[in-house]
């Protein structure tokens, strides 16, 4: 059963460095297993193999396996959710037309940016992952200048 949950979030795409990127191979499993307890809200992240010091795919051709994995398995994935290298992302992603939004934390935002404060853009929805076992959306560190559609990773 889904235990009252209505969206899930599964890991699509991992970086996979040695091999320059490449679509989780519990991608398809793990969907499945979701839309076998009920739930139709389905979202995904990729966690795309990025080139520092690998010979990474482009953004474009890993978009390209995620996307394809969709077409391939009758997929139907609501967002795809990112969090590196986030303005050649925002534009690989656009150009994908897959609708898409960044997956962070205060932490990593800050370090990445330099600042929690750093604005990036505005009309892409954020997705912030904090591991406090609190079963809120409530953020205690706000960051990125979102004010707008966070989604929370509870464990």
């Amino acid at each position: 059963m889904s235990e009252g949950f209505t969206k899930a979030i599964i890991r699509g795409y991992e970086e996979a460095c040695d091999i320059g990127g490449q679509v989780d191979p519990n991608f398809v499993p793990s969907y499945n297993n979701a839309q076998a307890v009920g739930i139709t809200k389905i979202d995904t992240y990729w966690f795309p193999c990025t080139g520092s010091g690998n010979p990474c795919k482009s953004f474009a051709t890993q978009l390209a396996e995620i996307g394809n994995t969709f077409v391939a398995n009758n997929m139907n994935i609501v967002e795809l959710w990112s969090r590196r290298k986030p303005q050649e992302l925002i534009s690989a992603a656009r150009a994908s037309g897959f609708n898409f939004g960044i997956y962070s934390s205060p932490g990593e935002w800050s370090n990445i940016f330099g600042s929690l404060s750093a604005v990036l853009d505005n009309s892409v929805p954020l997705w912030f992952a904090t591991y406090d076992n609190v079963e809120t959306t409530t953020l205690s560190t706000p960051f990125g200048g979102q004010v707008f559609r966070f989604e929370k990773v509870v464990y």
